[in-house]
This record gives C-alpha cells, sequence and structure tokens, in this order.
C-alpha cells in the first residue's frame, strides 16, 4: 500500500470523514476521489467562526495533489477539511443532484470549502464546486440564509486575493449569503495572468443578490487578459451600455461565453434588435468567441428561438471581417 498514486473509494451513507485519517499516512498517494450514497447522511455543522479554518492536526502529513468529493454538502467540506493540505493543487466539490432535504442546507457550507482550500493553499492551480439541484430559490427562511453559519469570515475575501496560480476558479449554483459575492470575486481576484476558466453562478436568490451587468463583461475583458472560458450570472440582460468599446487587434482571446440571466433581467420581451445589439457588444469585447450562449432554464419562459440567434448573429460579423480581410489582400 506505500506504492500506491491512485485511489477511488465509494462508501454508503452515513460514514464519518474522520475514518479516512489514515489516508494521509500513504506516502505516494497523491489523487484521492471520495463519493457517498446520497441518503441520509449525518449533520455535522461546524461551529460558526474560526472553526471553520481549522484543520485536522494530521492534515498537514497529506501529499495529495488532486481531490475530488462527490455527496452532500457535509461530506464535501469534511473532506476538504482533512485533505486539502499544502500539496494540493486541484479540487473538485460535486454536492448529489439527490440529496435529502435534511442536507440541503448544507450548501451553505460551498463558500466555506473555497476559503478551507485558498486559505491553507493559495498555490491551488483548480477549484471548482457545483451542486446539480434547483436553478432558484425563494424561501429564504427554509435554507437559512439569515442564520450565521452561512455567514463569510472577515478573512474570505482577503484570501482570495492571494491567488497567484489559480487557472480554473468555478463556483456553481450553490447559494451564498454575501449578497454581492460576484462582484465582490470580480473586484478581489487578482489579476491572473495564468486564469483560464473562470465560473461564477451562485444559486439564484430572488430578490436577494447583487450581479454584474454586461457592462461588467468589458471590465472582466481588461483585468483577465488569458481568460479563454467565462460562466457568469448577469442582470439586466439583454441590455448593453451606449457606448460599444474600441475593438483591437487580434483582440482579447476569450473562446466560450455562457451568461445565464439574474433575476432582473429584460427577456421577457426580447426581440431579434435586442440580440443584434448584444451580439454586436460582445464581438467588440471578444472577437475571437467559438461559442457564445444565453443559459436559461425551460421553466423561465423566455422566447428560445429569438436567444438561439445570438451565437449565429456573432459568428456572422467574425465571417464579415474574414471577408474583409481576404477582399483587401485580392485587391
Amino acid at each position: 500500500m506505500s506504492a500506491l498514486t491512485d485511489l477511488s473509494l465509494a462508501f454508503p451513507a452515513p460514514f464519518k470523514v474522520a475514518n479516512l485519517l489514515f489516508l494521509n499516512t500513504i506516502p505516494h498517494l497523491r489523487t484521492l476521489s471520495l463519493s457517498i450514497d446520497p441518503d441520509i447522511n449525518d449533520v455535522l455543522w461546524p461551529k460558526p467562526g474560526e472553526q471553520l479554518l481549522k484543520t485536522h492536526q494530521e492534515q498537514r502529513k497529506s501529499k495529495i495533489t488532486s481531490l475530488t468529493v462527490e455527496g452532500d454538502s457535509f461530506f464535501v467540506f469534511h473532506s476538504a477539511s482533512l485533505f486539502c493540505g499544502p500539496s494540493l493543487h486541484s479540487f473538485a466539490g460535486k454536492v448529489s443532484m439527490s440529496i435529502v432535504p435534511e442536507l440541503t442546507t448544507g450548501l451553505l457550507l460551498a463558500p466555506h470549502v473555497l476559503h478551507l482550500v485558498m486559505a491553507h493553499n493559495p498555490k491551488v492551480h483548480k477549484f471548482s464546486i457545483e451542486w446539480k439541484g434547483e436553478s432558484c430559490i425563494d424561501d429564504h427562511e427554509a435554507w437559512g440564509m439569515e442564520s450565521e453559519r452561512g455567514v463569510f469570515l472577515d478573512s474570505f475575501y482577503p484570501t482570495l486575493s492571494k491567488l497567484r496560480n489559480i487557472t480554473t476558479l468555478s463556483f456553481k449554483n450553490a447559494p451564498v449569503t454575501d449578497r454581492n459575492f460576484v462582484p465582490q470575486v470580480l473586484a478581489t481576484l487578482p489579476a491572473l495572468a495564468s486564469l483560464r476558466t473562470l465560473a461564477l453562478v451562485p444559486l439564484r436568490v430572488s430578490g436577494r443578490n447583487n450581479y454584474p451587468t454586461t457592462a461588467g463583461l468589458a471590465t472582466i475583458c481588461a483585468k483577465f487578459s488569458s481568460l479563454e472560458h467565462l460562466t457568469i450570472i448577469l442582470d439586466d440582460l439583454p441590455e448593453v451600455p451606449e457606448d460599444l468599446p474600441q475593438m483591437t487587434h487580434p483582440g482579447h482571446g476569450l473562446k466560450t461565453l455562457l451568461m445565464v440571466p439574474g433575476p432582473s433581467n429584460e427577456l421577457d420581451h426580447v426581440s431579434i434588435s435586442d440580440i443584434i445589439a448584444l451580439a454586436t457588444y460582445l464581438d467588440r469585447l471578444f472577437p475571437r468567441l467559438c461559442h457564445v450562449k444565453l443559459h436559461v432554464y425551460d421553466d423561465d419562459g423566455y422566447d428560445l428561438h429569438i436567444l438561439a440567434n445570438l451565437e449565429p448573429l456573432v459568428k456572422s460579423f467574425q465571417k464579415i471581417r474574414r471577408d474583409a480581410v481576404q477582399f483587401g489582400r485580392n485587391a
């Protein structure tokens, strides 16, 4: 067992993560994948406050570089607490879609998982956490949104500002208690040349959160020059700024853009002229896009036929430029 480098384990519920402490003593273990049955598991809330950043005394013995955890939020959180040592380069947390209601509020731990990983290894390269459940919540009280369990520590954003080597930062469909989470993350992240993939789509909470607007895409374009893949929640879609940005050559290298409409959008009565204006704005910012989409849910009630014109329009603008260049060469 001392020569083991990769390990994948699956457990029935309930299961205590502390029972896996011995894995930190395997000297050459580098890749660890853990999963648990999504049935009822122990509800083990950490104490609010600095306890969220405390880890097991044996944690620092871990040499694990890649950790993937799938199950309920409590299992994900406590696994991160045990194995996010200084050697960890990649973390992926996947919260099961079918978790039972007793465990659903544990999703408030998702930002604390990010905080744990960042605090114990600011050199982390990849971080992702996602829940594949509901797309929007209305009942704040049932989720415990007002409880102190989900309150961010004061050190959360300063810790975020210390990231230096991250290439992938993905936070999808988990609730956050900070109303300004997405704008704050965008403002706090350093202008990292290493960042290639950014996904900021916390669970939509009706009437509660503040999200960036399409105008904020210009800031992202300027700040993250090496970004290739962006998934982000935006309010005010499909509105765009009146003053279009100047196109530069060869332009920003973003390849894929997925925009998730926030609660405050104008897509209910969208017209084709609105989509043309949005496509023009995006083409000015990201002239090398390969894929662009407005990601809406089936129950949102939007006109999908009109929204589907966005990518063809962007690509038509690109073709016009290519044809013009070719015409100039042949003239």
